[in-house]
């Protein structure tokens, strides 16, 4: 049964942008933000305070007046020529007396019958605000409400009406009303002025704000840019190193990473090319000595094969070791490989190892000699341990005149293993170069054995160290004892 695989292609944006839009849009928002933030709390502020101050109009209208609407407004006692002039003078004073309380701004007063009529001032004369105000107040008051105080629009403009019974006297008998409309028009402007300066200001914010995202966002992106294309040149080989100015502490050390990585790598692939002229020519000569004397044996040369064949076996196994140390140094580099730890007798282990290479000593008339604690355990990888152990020490009994000792310290969560011959030391030209992959000493060898156990000794987690002593060559050995 095939399954069906869809592949999402994601659209990719240059990292510049990614840095700008979310840092404009960030300045939009708060800007938004604090435009209906403002205009919610201005509107709320200013209601609350308009709301307070047309009642505040009303009280202060009713109590200067009350006495002159109690001299005027008796209906039929006056004639109509008194009234027409004293209504003037009342509506004068009203005026009068609402300028006199803080809200200042195209107000208006009329004065209401017992159910909602106007009384004054006269019909001819009444604004269309005047007119719908008294409209809704002459509902609520036919409904029950003495007084009552809300908000009206008439032609977009908002309005707050305020109305109240004015007390019944002797003189006037009839329920009259007080009303008042207040006009938001000039309160709405300054609104409106001042939405506009902050629309301004956040423009100008905003700008600024993306001229300095823009910079920042280029000091970030122009060295990942040199990076990028630094890196196309190490592909290339060319491995010189990355000069990029930039203030990001980040940036630095990635480029100093880089540099680090790109001398590695030339150092790597330096010791590649030694490897190959220098292992080339040394499986070249058993190669040769092989074709050689199998072709004499073919054509004849050589009446006796034996020793013939003696010399190609040998050179053979030669052969054989070198391509195994290779194929076990390929292994120790890889990542890929899973490493498993156990707890192990290292004396046990160490006994056993250093039994494996008695006879090879014996043979050249040497000793081996092990300094360990018998209950001493490691936490270790057995495999790995043993190409350490191995590689030094026919390392040490190659080079050794006579003795060969084993030393075992435990330092309490690290054991260090000294494992040191009686030879004639490492050149000091060698000395550094002791555990490089593929460098040639001076007698010809390569010394892969050191390089796999110092490789082997990294995938451990452990550090080993090459020196001379006052007699031969020592090699230290450092492993975490426990996990």
């Amino acid at each position: 049964m095939k399954s069906n695989h869809v592949n999402i292609k994601r659209k990719h944006k240059p990292l510049r942008q990614q840095i700008l839009i979310p840092f404009i849009v960030l300045i939009i928002a708060m800007s938004l933000v604090v435009l209906v933030g403002f205009n919610v709390a201005m509107r709320t502020y200013v209601k609350r305070v308009s709301n307070q101050q047309i009642q505040d109009s009303r009280d202060t209208v009713i109590t200067l007046l009350k006495k002159d609407l109690s001299e005027i407004l008796i209906g039929d006692a006056n004639s109509e020529d008194t009234l027409n002039t004293k209504t003037r003078a009342v509506i004068a004073a009203l005026n009068s007396s609402i300028r006199l309380t803080q809200n200042t701004s195209e107000t208006e007063i009329a004065i209401l019958g017992a159910t909602g009529n106007t009384i004054l001032p006269r019909e001819n004369e009444l604004t269309l605000e005047v007119i719908q105000a008294a409209e809704e107040a002459r509902k609520k008051i036919i409904s029950g409400a003495s007084t009552a105080t809300f908000t009206m629009k008439v032609d977009g403009i908002n309005y707050w009406v305020s109305y109240e019974k004015l007390n019944e006297t002797q003189v006037v008998a009839r329920k009259q009303f007080l009303l008042i409309v207040a006009s938001q028009k000039g309160t709405e402007l300054l609104i409106r002025r001042i939405n506009l300066l902050l629309v301004g200001i956040m423009a100008v914010v905003t700008l600024i704000g993306a001229m300095l995202a823009g910079r920042v966002a280029k000091s970030v992106t122009m060295p990942i840019q040199g990076i990028s294309q630094y890196s196309r040149k190490i592909t290339e080989g060319d491995y010189s190193p990355i000069n990029i100015e930039t203030t990001a502490i980040e940036l630095e050390a990635l480029c100093t990473d880089l540099n680090m990585m790109s001398l590695s790598l030339q150092e790597r692939e330096q010791s590649k090319v030694d490897f190959l002229q220098n292992f080339s020519h040394d499986l070249r000569t058993p190669l040769m000595s092989i074709q050689g004397y199998a072709e004499g044996i073919v054509t004849g040369v050589f009446e006796e094969a034996t020793k013939p064949a003696s010399i190609i076996a040998s050179e053979s196994i030669r052969l054989k070791h070198l391509v195994d140390q290779l194929i076990t140094l390929s292994r120790l580099e890889s990542t890929q490989m899973k490493l498993k730890k156990e707890y192990l007798n290292l004396f046990d282990f160490l006994n056993l190892l250093i039994e494996r290479y008695e006879g090879l000593a014996r043979k050249e008339h040497k000793q081996i000699s092990l300094n360990c604690d018998k209950t001493l355990s490691i936490y270790t990888n057995e495999d790995h341990l043993e190409k350490i152990i191995s590689n030094l020490l026919s390392n040490a009994i190659r080079y050794a005149q006579m003795h060969v000792v084993v030393d075992v310290t435990d330092k309490g969560n690290t054991v260090e293993i000294l494992i040191q011959d009686d030879g004639p030391g490492i050149p000091k030209a060698l000395l550094t170069h002791i555990f490089d992959r593929f460098y040639k000493g001076e007698d010809g060898n390569f010394g892969l054995g050191t390089a796999i156990a110092h490789s082997a000794v990294e995938r451990l987690g452990g550090t080993v160290v090459a020196q001379n002593h006052s007699s031969g060559a020592l090699f230290k050995v450092t492993l975490d004892k426990i996990h």
